[in-house]
Formats: structure tokens, sequence, C-alpha cells
């Protein structure tokens, strides 16, 4: 038998049952919001002009992630605390086994934000080397590591974890503590924090050292800082869990901490794909052009070097 069945958080009769309905219910509303925004991002990163540059390769990578965790934690989530569905109902053993897989994607996401985390840092900190690193066809290489990454984490690091659907209070909990899962979290907070830093520093810097005539475009600019206002929000929802994870049991939030721990991931998720749709200009025209609306003033084929070095020859939208 497979742990927990006995527990009454696993079955219908569970005194928190309406706890998980409502959260269940709230989960799945906003992925089916969310995921057709993130998808439509996705589509407009994959176009042919886009897609040329190595920084919107990254983000198609990491917005595809994003999709995967909302169908994770909204989706299916929201539908097994809807239903009260666990894996230890009969036919539903295969949510054992997903638990895995969720983790996975959530490792898979965390690497390439920060392998995109240094692209931006590298941009204006060593333009050389992110040519180097980033250029063409090498973006894709980037997924090799990301991939033995969360590899790593789920089969070697810690292969006897498993993570636990409660339906009836409607959140995912740690079957067992992941040394990996907590090293995880906390490096992805401090490597993106460190790189955004010294991006934000670099673009000071530079703007400084040559006024006007920098060759720091305000496309560079903008869309770096689209990126780090992500990594800004990864950072509020990364405390925002751990806050939430602390309450004292005194208090009657406390009881909904792993639900507010829920929201606060599919909130990165969802957030994401709202800020590329209102600040990014090439997201914002095509939107504009789907409905119809006037598109004056929204560049669509502005592209801009992606590094201040001539050494870098690929293009960027903003």
């Amino acid at each position: 038998m497979l742990p927990y069945c006995n527990g009454t958080e696993l079955t219908v009769d569970s005194p928190h049952r309406d706890q998980g309905r409502i959260f269940g219910l709230l989960y799945f509303t906003i992925g089916c919001c969310a995921i057709p925004v993130s998808s439509f991002v996705l589509y407009v990163f994959s176009q042919p002009g886009a897609s040329q540059s190595s920084c919107y390769k990254l983000l198609m990578i990491t917005t595809f992630l994003d999709i995967v965790n909302l169908w994770n934690a909204a989706i299916v989530a929201g539908l097994s605390s809807t239903f009260g569905i666990s894996y230890c109902t009969p036919g539903f053993w295969w949510l054992y086994p997903y638990g895995h897989f969720f983790m996975f994607s959530w490792y898979i996401y965390c690497a390439s934000s920060e392998v995109l985390a240094l692209n931006r840092m590298l941009v204006f900190a060593q333009p050389e080397w992110a040519a180097f690193l980033f250029r063409r066809r090498r973006v894709w290489l980037w997924l090799i590591p990301v991939f033995c990454y969360a590899v790593v984490g789920i089969f070697v690091v810690d292969p006897s974890m498993f993570f636990v659907l409660l339906p009836n209070r409607g959140f995912y909990m740690d079957g067992k503590m992941s040394v990996f899962h907590i090293f995880n979290n906390f490096f992805k907070f401090g490597f993106v924090s460190i790189c955004y830093l010294t991006m934000v520093g670099f673009i000071v810097r530079l703007r400084r050292n040559n006024g006007d005539n920098s060759r720091v475009t305000s496309q560079q600019i903008t869309l770096s800082l689209q990126t780090l206002g992500v990594a800004i929000l990864a950072d509020l929802t990364t405390c925002g869990y751990l806050a939430a994870s602390y309450f004292p049991e005194e208090w009657t939030i406390s009881q909904f901490s792993g639900n507010i721990g829920e929201l606060e991931w599919i909130s990165l998720h969802t957030g994401t794909g709202l800020i590329y749709l209102f600040v990014n200009k090439s997201v914002r025209a095509r939107l504009c052009k789907l409905f119809g609306l006037n598109v004056v003033g929204i560049a669509t084929t502005g592209f801009v070097p992606t590094a201040i070095s001539k050494t870098m020859h690929q293009p960027e939208r903003s």
C-alpha cells in the first residue's frame, strides 16, 4: 500500500473537505486564465524574428516551463482538490509518480531561470563571455545541464523522496524532507538575485561612464528589466512561501499555510505571463493585432544588439 493511504487527509471524510474544494476551484480558475496568457506569450516569443535572439530562446524555455508548472500546480491540484482525488483513490495510483514529475518540472524551471539570469548579467558585465556561451544555437546546449540538474535532484540526491497531494487540504506536501528541494530553493534565490543586482550595477555604471553615447540602448534595458521583474516576483513568492510555513500553530491562518504556499507557486507562473503581456512590446503588438486595435507607437521589429560589445551580433526585441 502506498504511504499515507490510511490517513484522513487522503480520504473523502476528512474534516477539511470544504477547504480543499474551495481552494481547488480557485486553483483551477486561475490556471484556466493563466495558461492561455502564457501560451500566447510563448507563441510570440517563438516567432522567427524574436527567436533569433539568445535571450528570447531562453524566454521560450522558461515560458514553456511556466505552462507546465501551471498545469501541475493549478489544473492537476485544482481538479484533485475539488473532487477529493488522491493517489489512494482507486484508478488514480499514477498521481504518486506524478508527484515526482511536478517536482522534476520545478527543478528544471529553477535551473533555466538561473541560466537566463546568467545570460542577462553577462550581456552587460562580460559581453564576450555572453557571446561565447549563448550565441546562436549554443543556447540550446544549456538544456543538457538543466535537465541533468533535475535528474540528479530527483533520482540521485534524494531518491527516496516523494510528494503527496492532500486533496482535502488543497496543497502538496513533502512525504519525506528533501534536502535537495531546500538547497534548490535557496540557491535559486541567491544566485538569481546576485546576477540581477550585478546586471543593474553594470547598467548604471555604463550609463554614467558613457552618458548619452552609451551603447546600452533603452531596448536592451527594457528587456533585461522585464526578466528582472520576473526575478523579483520569484524572490517575493519564495519569501512568502517560507513565511507561510512558519506561521505559529495557534494562529488560525496557520491551517491555510499550505494553501498560501500553493498560491505563491501559482502566482509566480501566472505573474510571469502577465509581466510579458503588458510590458513586452512585441507581445503587446501581437495582442493588439489579434483584437484589431491600433498598434501605432508599438515596435514590432525593433531589433537591438544583445550585448554592448561588437562581438555580439544577435538581435533582441524589447
